[in-house]
């Protein structure tokens, strides 16, 4: 006999049931002439369960699951930290069946291997819109300038500057910099525009941004600046003699900005 032990854990009923109806319930009950109870795992549905219940895609260019949070952002997460998440779902949907064989780690890994197909979505973060993350939403660039919205995971974006947006905030201590560092308005409006593309993740410019200059005459300050907007964690340095060595350019898929001013798509 089959028997579902818990009340649906999807998001709606009315989805669960559609999902028992393609794939059957979670778990195969059966009972033998002594009375022994066992169950077995219906993988298809259990990865379904956690499809529904997790925003979830993986990447295959990128062979990396990413779950997106709250927050605003698709954050990477390891096949292990998946087996643990697995292994609580199967407790919950389980409870008062006999799987302890089934949460050990090869059926978790089974699981995991089998979410790769179902959750697969190529070029997820390819093609994502014009945008800048900030804790409090997003800044959507467009033609007439932008407007700002709300968090949502169809952005796809990866990465987050840890500031707030504030409409009607002034920043005369940053311009009283520029004024000091680099008092012609020409040089300033082109650091304000690699800002921005460093924000955005693009380089719309197809430039490189160059400071030189005399010590102590704020360049160094500038980039901090910049690195505190753009965010540490988004941040990496490159060596430019080590360009062409693998390990230099592994990190470099999951920065926006290469910590020079180079700016990059995440």
């Amino acid at each position: 006999m089959n028997v579902y032990s818990t009340p649906p854990p999807a998001s709606t009923t009315t989805l669960f049931t559609e999902l028992v109806e393609q794939l059957g319930p979670p778990f195969i009950v059966k009972e033998n002439s002594e009375g022994e109870i066992t169950a077995s795992l219906n993988q298809p549905m259990m990865t379904a369960i956690f499809a529904d219940e997790n925003l979830i895609v993986r990447d295959p260019a990128l062979k990396q699951f990413f779950l997106y949070q709250e927050g605003g952002i698709w954050e990477d997460i390891t096949e292990e930290r998946l087996q643990h998440l697995f292994e609580s779902l199967l407790r919950r949907v389980g409870e008062g069946l006999p799987i302890t064989h089934l949460r050990a780690r090869r059926p978790l890994s089974d699981l995991v291997a089998m979410l790769r197909g179902r959750v697969e979505k190529k070029d997820a973060f390819a093609t994502r819109p014009s945008i800048i993350n900030v804790q409090n939403g997003v800044l959507r660039v467009n033609r007439d300038g932008f407007d700002f919205t709300e968090h949502h995971p169809a952005y796809y974006s990866r990465n987050q500057a840890p500031v707030r947006f504030a409409r009607e905030a002034k920043c005369p201590k940053f311009q009283a910099f520029l004024d000091r560092a680099l008092p012609s308005k020409d040089d300033q409006l082109v650091v304000q525009l690699f800002g921005a593309q460093f924000m955005l993740g693009r380089n719309f410019l197809q430039r490189i941004l160059i400071l030189t200059g005399r010590a102590k005459s704020g360049k160094s300050t500038l980039m901090k600046i910049l690195r505190l907007m753009v965010g540490r964690e988004n941040v990496r340095e490159l060596r430019d003699g080590q360009l062409d060595t693998r390990f230099e350019t592994y990190s470099y898929p999951e920065s926006t900005d290469d910590g020079e001013g180079n700016d990059r798509e995440p």
